[in-house]
Protein backbone atom coordinates (compact mmCIF):
# COMPACT_ATOMS: atom_id res chain seq x y z
CA UNK A 1 0.00 0.00 0.00
CA UNK A 2 1.53 3.82 -0.42
CA UNK A 3 1.60 5.18 2.20
CA UNK A 4 2.43 9.28 2.84
CA UNK A 5 3.41 11.54 5.71
CA UNK A 6 1.51 14.66 6.11
CA UNK A 7 4.36 16.98 6.12
CA UNK A 8 5.58 15.74 2.27
CA UNK A 9 5.17 18.18 -0.62
CA UNK A 10 3.40 17.39 -3.38
CA UNK A 11 5.91 16.90 -5.73
CA UNK A 12 7.89 14.82 -3.34
CA UNK A 13 4.64 12.53 -2.71
CA UNK A 14 4.69 12.10 -6.27
CA UNK A 15 8.20 11.07 -6.58
CA UNK A 16 7.65 8.47 -3.78
CA UNK A 17 5.11 7.03 -5.59
CA UNK A 18 6.66 6.83 -8.98
CA UNK A 19 10.00 4.32 -7.30
CA UNK A 20 7.47 2.59 -5.27
CA UNK A 21 4.77 1.80 -7.70
CA UNK A 22 5.83 -1.61 -8.77
CA UNK A 23 6.03 -2.85 -5.05
CA UNK A 24 2.57 -1.72 -4.01
CA UNK A 25 -0.50 -3.40 -4.72
CA UNK A 26 -2.56 -0.25 -5.47
CA UNK A 27 -1.00 3.37 -5.71
CA UNK A 28 -4.41 4.73 -7.13
CA UNK A 29 -5.23 5.82 -2.99
CA UNK A 30 -2.29 7.33 -0.79
CA UNK A 31 -2.66 7.25 2.65
CA UNK A 32 -1.46 9.61 5.01
CA UNK A 33 0.24 8.83 8.51
CA UNK A 34 1.63 11.40 11.34
CA UNK A 35 4.85 10.86 12.73
CA UNK A 36 3.74 7.97 14.89
CA UNK A 37 2.21 6.09 11.76
CA UNK A 38 -1.21 6.55 12.92
CA UNK A 39 -3.77 7.59 10.25
CA UNK A 40 -4.74 10.47 9.57
CA UNK A 41 -6.21 10.36 5.96
CA UNK A 42 -6.21 9.78 2.02
CA UNK A 43 -5.10 11.05 -0.92
CA UNK A 44 -6.22 9.87 -4.33
CA UNK A 45 -3.25 9.79 -7.30
CA UNK A 46 -5.09 12.94 -9.37
CA UNK A 47 -5.24 15.14 -5.70
CA UNK A 48 -1.18 15.43 -6.16
CA UNK A 49 -1.07 15.19 -9.86
CA UNK A 50 -3.19 18.91 -9.67
CA UNK A 51 -1.81 20.29 -6.71
CA UNK A 52 0.67 23.26 -6.84
CA UNK A 53 4.13 21.19 -6.13
CA UNK A 54 5.03 22.94 -2.53
CA UNK A 55 1.71 22.34 -1.13
CA UNK A 56 2.06 20.15 1.53
CA UNK A 57 -0.22 16.21 1.58
CA UNK A 58 -1.17 17.50 4.89
CA UNK A 59 -3.04 20.37 2.93
CA UNK A 60 -4.45 18.16 0.36
CA UNK A 61 -5.29 15.16 2.29
CA UNK A 62 -9.17 14.19 2.93
CA UNK A 63 -9.70 13.27 6.43
CA UNK A 64 -12.98 11.20 6.48
CA UNK A 65 -11.27 8.14 5.78
CA UNK A 66 -13.15 4.82 7.16
CA UNK A 67 -11.21 2.03 8.52
CA UNK A 68 -11.08 -1.41 9.86
CA UNK A 69 -9.32 -2.29 12.92
CA UNK A 70 -6.84 -5.63 12.58
CA UNK A 71 -9.41 -8.27 14.59
CA UNK A 72 -12.45 -7.14 12.90
CA UNK A 73 -14.06 -10.45 11.41
CA UNK A 74 -13.60 -10.75 7.60
CA UNK A 75 -17.43 -10.78 6.66
CA UNK A 76 -18.12 -7.46 8.66
CA UNK A 77 -15.07 -5.69 6.44
CA UNK A 78 -16.56 -7.14 3.60
CA UNK A 79 -20.36 -5.99 4.70
CA UNK A 80 -18.74 -2.10 5.14
CA UNK A 81 -16.77 -2.17 2.04
CA UNK A 82 -20.21 -3.10 0.22
CA UNK A 83 -22.12 -0.69 2.27
CA UNK A 84 -19.83 2.62 1.28
CA UNK A 85 -18.86 1.00 -2.36
CA UNK A 86 -15.28 1.43 -1.51
CA UNK A 87 -12.39 -0.12 -3.75
CA UNK A 88 -9.64 0.04 -0.66
CA UNK A 89 -10.19 0.20 3.02
CA UNK A 90 -7.07 0.69 5.27
CA UNK A 91 -6.42 -1.54 8.04
CA UNK A 92 -5.38 -0.28 11.41
CA UNK A 93 -4.47 -1.38 15.29
CA UNK A 94 -5.79 -0.78 18.09
CA UNK A 95 -4.03 2.81 18.43
CA UNK A 96 -4.94 3.84 14.96
CA UNK A 97 -1.79 3.23 12.83
CA UNK A 98 -1.49 2.13 9.40
CA UNK A 99 -1.11 -1.87 8.79
CA UNK A 100 -2.19 -2.58 5.61
CA UNK A 101 -5.31 -2.07 3.37
CA UNK A 102 -7.93 -4.74 2.03
CA UNK A 103 -8.65 -4.33 -2.01
CA UNK A 104 -11.88 -5.23 -3.84
CA UNK A 105 -10.45 -8.59 -4.97
CA UNK A 106 -9.78 -9.31 -0.96
CA UNK A 107 -13.30 -8.86 -0.26
CA UNK A 108 -14.74 -10.67 -3.11
CA UNK A 109 -12.66 -13.59 -2.59
CA UNK A 110 -14.09 -13.22 1.45
CA UNK A 111 -17.66 -13.10 0.02
CA UNK A 112 -17.24 -15.95 -2.07
CA UNK A 113 -16.09 -17.86 0.66
CA UNK A 114 -18.83 -16.86 3.03
CA UNK A 115 -21.45 -17.57 0.93
CA UNK A 116 -19.94 -21.21 0.27
CA UNK A 117 -20.46 -21.66 3.85
CA UNK A 118 -24.12 -19.60 4.01
CA UNK A 119 -24.82 -22.45 1.10
CA UNK A 120 -23.45 -25.50 3.33
CA UNK A 121 -24.91 -24.37 6.40
CA UNK A 122 -28.61 -23.92 5.11
CA UNK A 123 -27.91 -27.51 3.82
CA UNK A 124 -27.26 -28.89 7.21
CA UNK A 125 -23.99 -29.59 6.24
CA UNK A 126 -20.72 -28.78 8.15
CA UNK A 127 -17.97 -26.55 6.50
CA UNK A 128 -16.01 -28.18 3.75
CA UNK A 129 -12.99 -25.87 2.78
CA UNK A 130 -11.75 -28.28 0.07
CA UNK A 131 -13.24 -29.35 -3.46
CA UNK A 132 -15.98 -31.87 -3.04
CA UNK A 133 -13.85 -34.16 -5.61
CA UNK A 134 -10.42 -33.60 -3.63
CA UNK A 135 -12.67 -34.77 0.07
CA UNK A 136 -11.92 -38.45 0.98
CA UNK A 137 -15.31 -40.35 1.51
CA UNK A 138 -14.33 -40.68 5.70
CA UNK A 139 -14.50 -36.34 5.59
CA UNK A 140 -18.02 -36.16 3.93
CA UNK A 141 -19.61 -38.60 6.14
CA UNK A 142 -18.29 -37.26 9.35
CA UNK A 143 -19.32 -33.86 8.23
CA UNK A 144 -22.78 -34.71 7.01
CA UNK A 145 -23.61 -37.11 10.21
CA UNK A 146 -23.81 -34.49 13.28
CA UNK A 147 -26.76 -32.57 11.64
CA UNK A 148 -28.10 -35.91 9.74
CA UNK A 149 -28.57 -37.58 13.48
CA UNK A 150 -30.21 -34.56 15.08
CA UNK A 151 -32.66 -33.40 12.61
CA UNK A 152 -33.33 -37.54 12.36
CA UNK A 153 -34.01 -37.32 16.07
CA UNK A 154 -36.23 -33.91 15.77
CA UNK A 155 -38.27 -35.42 12.97
CA UNK A 156 -38.96 -38.87 15.24
CA UNK A 157 -41.02 -35.92 17.26
CA UNK A 158 -43.31 -36.19 13.99
CA UNK A 159 -44.03 -39.79 14.67
CA UNK A 160 -44.91 -38.94 18.40
CA UNK A 161 -47.39 -36.70 16.95
CA UNK A 162 -48.99 -39.47 14.07
CA UNK A 163 -49.16 -41.96 17.23
CA UNK A 164 -50.69 -39.18 19.51
CA UNK A 165 -53.25 -38.63 16.81
CA UNK A 166 -53.63 -41.72 15.49
CA UNK A 167 -57.26 -41.86 16.18
CA UNK A 168 -57.87 -39.25 14.38
CA UNK A 169 -56.03 -41.14 11.32
CA UNK A 170 -58.32 -43.97 12.32
CA UNK A 171 -61.83 -41.91 12.17
CA UNK A 172 -60.97 -40.13 9.43
CA UNK A 173 -58.72 -42.40 6.80
CA UNK A 174 -58.29 -39.16 4.59
CA UNK A 175 -56.67 -37.01 6.68
CA UNK A 176 -53.60 -38.79 5.93
CA UNK A 177 -53.62 -37.56 2.15
CA UNK A 178 -52.63 -34.44 3.17
CA UNK A 179 -50.12 -34.86 5.66
CA UNK A 180 -46.99 -34.30 2.73
CA UNK A 181 -48.31 -31.53 1.20
CA UNK A 182 -49.12 -29.49 4.61
CA UNK A 183 -45.89 -30.04 6.09
CA UNK A 184 -43.28 -29.62 2.63
CA UNK A 185 -45.83 -26.11 1.72
CA UNK A 186 -44.75 -25.18 5.37
CA UNK A 187 -41.47 -26.19 5.54
CA UNK A 188 -41.06 -24.65 2.46
CA UNK A 189 -42.54 -20.83 3.17
CA UNK A 190 -40.30 -21.17 6.25
CA UNK A 191 -37.32 -21.83 4.38
CA UNK A 192 -37.99 -19.31 1.70
CA UNK A 193 -38.47 -16.54 4.72
CA UNK A 194 -35.46 -17.84 6.04
CA UNK A 195 -33.40 -17.12 3.13
CA UNK A 196 -34.85 -13.43 2.99
CA UNK A 197 -33.55 -12.62 6.37
CA UNK A 198 -30.40 -14.32 6.79
CA UNK A 199 -29.57 -12.27 3.74
CA UNK A 200 -30.77 -9.01 5.20
CA UNK A 201 -28.46 -10.21 8.39
CA UNK A 202 -25.75 -10.44 5.65
CA UNK A 203 -26.33 -6.43 4.46
CA UNK A 204 -27.39 -4.99 7.81
CA UNK A 205 -25.53 -6.99 10.12
CA UNK A 206 -27.79 -6.58 13.04
CA UNK A 207 -31.60 -6.02 12.94
CA UNK A 208 -33.27 -3.90 15.59
CA UNK A 209 -36.26 -3.68 17.65
CA UNK A 210 -38.38 -1.05 14.60
CA UNK A 211 -37.00 -3.60 11.88
CA UNK A 212 -38.50 -6.56 14.08
CA UNK A 213 -42.04 -4.72 14.04
CA UNK A 214 -41.60 -4.90 10.13
CA UNK A 215 -40.79 -8.36 9.64
CA UNK A 216 -43.65 -9.34 11.92
CA UNK A 217 -46.31 -7.53 10.12
CA UNK A 218 -44.73 -8.40 6.32
CA UNK A 219 -44.18 -11.82 7.45
CA UNK A 220 -47.83 -11.82 8.70
CA UNK A 221 -49.38 -10.15 5.87
CA UNK A 222 -47.55 -12.54 3.53
CA UNK A 223 -48.10 -15.79 5.25
CA UNK A 224 -52.10 -14.91 5.06
CA UNK A 225 -51.80 -14.01 1.71
CA UNK A 226 -50.13 -17.18 0.65
CA UNK A 227 -51.65 -19.58 2.95
CA UNK A 228 -55.56 -18.20 1.59
CA UNK A 229 -54.08 -18.95 -2.25
CA UNK A 230 -52.75 -21.76 -1.35
CA UNK A 231 -55.80 -23.35 0.71
CA UNK A 232 -57.92 -22.56 -2.47
CA UNK A 233 -56.01 -24.91 -4.61
CA UNK A 234 -55.79 -27.37 -1.32
CA UNK A 235 -59.81 -27.55 -1.76
CA UNK A 236 -59.52 -28.46 -5.17
CA UNK A 237 -57.34 -31.26 -4.40
CA UNK A 238 -59.35 -32.17 -1.50
CA UNK A 239 -62.29 -32.04 -3.29
CA UNK A 240 -60.76 -33.75 -5.96
CA UNK A 241 -59.73 -37.01 -3.86
CA UNK A 242 -62.13 -37.41 -1.34
CA UNK A 243 -65.31 -36.39 -2.95
CA UNK A 244 -67.89 -33.65 -1.42
CA UNK A 245 -66.66 -33.87 1.83
CA UNK A 246 -66.96 -30.02 3.04
CA UNK A 247 -65.49 -30.52 6.52
CA UNK A 248 -62.66 -32.10 5.54
CA UNK A 249 -61.61 -29.64 2.69
CA UNK A 250 -62.14 -26.85 5.31
CA UNK A 251 -60.01 -28.88 7.39
CA UNK A 252 -57.20 -28.43 5.01
CA UNK A 253 -57.95 -25.49 4.03
CA UNK A 254 -57.98 -23.99 7.40
CA UNK A 255 -54.77 -25.74 8.57
CA UNK A 256 -52.54 -24.69 5.28
CA UNK A 257 -53.17 -21.75 6.29
CA UNK A 258 -52.10 -22.10 9.85
CA UNK A 259 -49.33 -24.22 8.90
CA UNK A 260 -47.81 -21.54 6.19
CA UNK A 261 -47.95 -18.79 8.83
CA UNK A 262 -46.26 -20.86 11.12
CA UNK A 263 -43.57 -21.41 8.73
CA UNK A 264 -43.06 -17.81 7.90
CA UNK A 265 -42.78 -16.69 11.17
CA UNK A 266 -40.36 -19.41 11.95
CA UNK A 267 -38.17 -18.94 9.20
CA UNK A 268 -37.88 -15.11 9.66
CA UNK A 269 -37.61 -15.19 13.60
CA UNK A 270 -35.00 -18.44 14.49
CA UNK A 271 -32.21 -16.53 12.04
CA UNK A 272 -32.45 -13.25 14.37
CA UNK A 273 -33.13 -15.37 17.31
CA UNK A 274 -29.71 -17.45 16.52
CA UNK A 275 -27.87 -14.49 15.83
CA UNK A 276 -29.10 -12.55 18.98
CA UNK A 277 -27.25 -15.77 21.15
CA UNK A 278 -24.44 -15.58 19.29
CA UNK A 279 -25.13 -18.44 16.61
CA UNK A 280 -25.06 -18.67 12.71
CA UNK A 281 -28.36 -17.85 11.40
CA UNK A 282 -27.72 -20.13 8.53
CA UNK A 283 -27.60 -23.01 11.04
CA UNK A 284 -30.92 -22.59 11.69
CA UNK A 285 -32.68 -22.09 8.21
CA UNK A 286 -33.29 -24.90 5.75
CA UNK A 287 -33.68 -28.15 6.77
CA UNK A 288 -34.00 -27.19 10.81
CA UNK A 289 -36.95 -25.08 9.85
CA UNK A 290 -38.23 -27.25 7.88
CA UNK A 291 -38.19 -30.25 10.53
CA UNK A 292 -39.63 -27.84 12.84
CA UNK A 293 -42.23 -26.65 10.95
CA UNK A 294 -43.38 -30.24 10.61
CA UNK A 295 -43.45 -31.23 13.91
CA UNK A 296 -46.06 -28.39 15.22
CA UNK A 297 -47.84 -28.13 11.80
CA UNK A 298 -49.09 -31.76 12.73
CA UNK A 299 -50.27 -31.05 15.83
CA UNK A 300 -52.10 -28.24 14.50
CA UNK A 301 -53.71 -30.12 11.28
CA UNK A 302 -54.81 -32.54 13.75
CA UNK A 303 -55.99 -29.93 16.08
CA UNK A 304 -58.27 -28.32 13.59
CA UNK A 305 -59.62 -31.73 11.97
CA UNK A 306 -60.49 -32.48 15.35
CA UNK A 307 -62.91 -29.04 16.06
CA UNK A 308 -64.12 -29.55 12.44
CA UNK A 309 -64.80 -33.17 11.72
CA UNK A 310 -65.90 -33.13 15.73
CA UNK A 311 -63.69 -36.67 16.22
CA UNK A 312 -63.61 -37.20 20.25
Amino acid sequence: YAELKETMTAQRAIEHLRRMADKKETIRYAYVTDKNGVLVGYLHIEDLVFAPPTAKVGELMRTEVISVDVDMDQEEVARICKKYDLDVIPVVDGTGRLRGIITYDDVMDVLSEEADEDIQKISALETIDISYFQASIPLLVRKRVVWLAVLLLLEAISGTVLKAYSHALEAVVGLAYFIPMLIDSGGNAGAQSAAMIIRELAIKGEIGLKDTFRIFYKELSSGLLLGGILSFIAILRAVWLVGNNAALALSVAFALVAVILIGTMAGAFLPIIARKLRFDPAIVSGPLVTTLVDVVGLAVYFEIAKLLLHIS
